[in-house]
Formats: structure tokens, sequence, C-alpha cells
């Protein structure tokens, strides 16, 4: 494998109270989803987000309508395959429970190096 390759996939298993597990033996329903997420998908993302994202005076942040569909988007680039006969559209995408959608944009978010690490994780003692 090289530096450069990046069509590994990585598959997660919903569970039937619609969790987002990585344990196969806990779900039969799968989304499978790009492993590694190119630089240049990260950059697009995260322009958008800013262009998206504004403060008032007081440092509040408003969100412009549009941020709301760049997590679609960034679905529809990752996702490679799930186990539904569905065409992976956006349209289906929106048609998934909101549960399974937060959960899994959380871990993959996390997965690509989006999320920055939760108190807990930082606090955890490095051996």
């Amino acid at each position: 494998m090289g530096l450069l390759l990046t069509d590994e996939t990585k598959r997660f298993y919903i569970t039937s109270e619609l969790e987002v597990v990585e344990d196969p033996d806990l779900g039969t329903e799968w989304i499978e989803v790009k492993a590694h997420l190119p630089y240049h998908e990260y950059r697009i993302y995260m322009k958008k987000v800013n262009r998206f994202t504004s403060y008032d005076s007081k440092g509040n942040v408003k969100l412009k309508d549009e941020v709301f569909d760049l997590d679609k988007e960034l679905l529809l680039k990752v996702i490679v395959a799930w186990s539904d006969e569905a065409d992976i559209t956006a349209e289906n995408i929106d048609k998934l429970p909101n549960k399974v959608i937060t959960q899994l944009l959380t871990k993959i978010k996390k997965m690509y190096g989006f999320a920055a690490a939760t108190k807990e994780e930082e606090e955890e003692p490095v051996e």
C-alpha cells in the first residue's frame, strides 16, 4: 500500500436500536465509507464551513442555512456502499434515520481528523 492509495474502506454496522457500531456481530445493516479522506476533500469541506459561519458582535456563532447541507455532501463523497438496495443519493441519505446519520457523522469525522479530542480523551494517561 502506498501513501497515496486511498481506496481502503471501513464498514459500520447498524443495530436494531439504530446504534452505529464497528462490530459486525451486532448489526446486519451496514454503511461502508472511505477509510481515508483525501486532504483536498477536507479542505473543500472546511472552506465551506468557514464561508457559511460568522460571528456577531458578542462572539456568538451565526450559521447560514447552507451549512446544514455540508454533512450530506460529505456523506455523498465518502459512502461507497451500503446494505440497502437503493442507490446512494442525496435523497436516500435524507431518508435514513437521523440517529444513524448523527452517529455515523461523529464517527467518520473523528476517523478523518475533523473532531477534536474530547475532554476525557485529553485526560487519558499516556503509557
